[in-house]
């Protein structure tokens, strides 16, 4: 949590170091089924509250939280939402809270493998992570997330551990159940353009679901991250260094981008703008 709250924190520097006006920050605190969540939306150039405001609720409300907070952030931004985007804020990616908790947990221990890569064995993890998620889409079996994350999962482990068919295709599966329960999700078109870069190396199909993918996750930083890798493999770096510059800006905190940004200048013999990444 870069930006956790603390006494050295500074509002204007972190929004500056973002790129952005506005800052949302708040607290979620939870007392057994109940859950109380408080908001505030700052403009960051001069430290005013914009809007707060805070909601004591069911733990069982706390999917309408966030799509209550969402709309007020867009009104209060005066920010139009396309029908779209109203949609799927206002749509709730289950209804059974244990089997998000235990996507959330698979979701946790998928990141903590991105960032240990060169460190730890990451077989046990994903494997941790994929029984997470089994038993998520045992108890919701549309829920659609969850085979999302189910089938990163497996294209880590066939690209880190086990180069097998039989592992491919239970990504494949996952894709195949995501795209048929939600055609038109964003994050499943994300996920399947990585399914084809990691697990089939097909590119050209990747940055077709890629562009389905943007013009539902327009910020979506590892979007513009698998087309930089894309424009890399098939030898244009310029435009991967344009890509990874990208998605830098839109988040700074990006390690990933940041790494893969810093190897291929080293690559192409930039030494100087390597050292710098």
């Amino acid at each position: 949590m870069q930006y956790r709250a603390d006494e050295k924190r500074d509002l204007r520097q972190i929004a500056s170091a973002l790129g952005v006006a506005n800052v949302l920050e708040g607290t979620v605190r939870r007392d057994g089924n109940h859950v109380r969540v408080s908001t505030e939306l700052v403009d960051a150039r001069n430290d005013n509250t914009i809007w707060a405001d805070s909601y004591d609720r069911d733990l069982t409300d706390i999917f309408a939280i966030q799509s209550e907070v969402a709309q007020t952030i867009a009104n209060k931004l005066t920010a139009t939402l396309s029908p779209d985007e109203k949609k799927w804020i206002e749509a709730k990616p289950t209804d059974n809270l244990e089997a998000y908790d235990l996507y959330l947990r698979a979701k946790e221990l998928i990141a903590d493998v991105y960032a240990s890569f060169l460190h730890r064995n990451v077989a046990k993890p994903l494997r941790d992570a994929i029984s997470f998620l089994e038993k998520a889409t045992q108890l919701d079996p549309k829920f659609t997330l969850a085979y999302c994350k189910s089938a990163e999962a497996h294209d880590l482990l066939y690209t880190q551990d086990d180069p097998t068919p039989e592992r491919r295709a239970l990504g494949d599966d996952a894709v195949n159940s995501a795209l048929s329960l939600q055609p038109d999700l964003p994050e499943a078109h994300l996920t399947y353009a990585r399914h084809l870069y990691l697990g089939y190396r097909d590119y050209d199909r990747a940055r077709v679901q890629l562009a389905i993918a943007k013009r539902g996750l327009p910020n979506n930083v590892e979007a513009i991250h698998i087309e930089a890798r894309i424009f890399g493999r098939q030898g244009d770096f310029e435009k991967a260094i344009q890509e990874l510059n990208e998605a830098i800006r839109r988040d700074p905190c990006d390690w990933d981008s940041i790494q893969s940004l810093a190897v291929l200048l080293y690559y192409m013999r930039q030494f100087r703008v390597a050292e710098q990444a």
